[in-house]
């Protein structure tokens, strides 16, 4: 009897500390960067072949912007981790423009089956000089069927770079 009792008691200390142990510790609270040199202007058409090139990026105020007065896209790829929950998204720009500057951040099915789907949509209309606006998500990223990027588009760009995209920072968990 005192070897069942002594078993039973092992066998509940065991259970005790692995239940320390074992429970799952909180999500880690992490950060992704896009700078202004991630963004690209494609450029080509249905007959030439489409090529990516580096926006005008100056860095007094930093930010890149499109040397072209029309309604012309930035596009920069995001890539996180898979099973990532994307939290919040905070961009920043510089607008002294009577223009607006628009930015997207979408989800493209790998596959191509679905339209790209526009998960955010920032504007920013009425906010001059350096600025950021944020917004909130809650969106599991699943990279074995999408890829992620933000597009910033001038509307128009400004020729004389008062319109400029300086980043964004994607909080997440994980």
């Amino acid at each position: 009897m005192k070897h069942k009792m002594n078993l039973v008691v092992s066998m509940l200390i065991v259970t005790l500390i692995a239940s320390c142990f074992l429970t799952p510790p909180e999500p880690a609270t992490l950060y992704y960067a896009i700078t202004p040199s991630d963004f690209t202007e494609p450029s080509g058409s249905s007959t030439t072949p489409f090529t990516y090139k580096i926006g005008y990026v100056d860095y007094s105020p930093p930010g890149i912007g499109s040397s072209r007065n029309v309604m012309a896209s930035l596009i920069a790829p995001a890539h996180f981790p898979h099973g990532a929950v994307l939290k919040e998204i905070t961009v920043y720009f510089y607008d002294d423009s009577p223009n607006e500057l628009e930015i997207f951040f979408n989800r493209a099915e790998l596959a191509g089956e679905s339209p790209i789907d526009e998960l955010v949509i920032l504007t920013t209309s009425g906010t001059p000089g350096h600025s950021s606006i944020s917004n909130t998500l809650d969106i599991t990223v699943d990279n074995s069927t999408h890829c992620y990027n933000m597009v910033a588009t001038g509307t128009p760009w400004d020729e004389s770079w008062r319109l400029r995209i300086k980043g964004a920072v994607f909080k997440y968990t994980i």
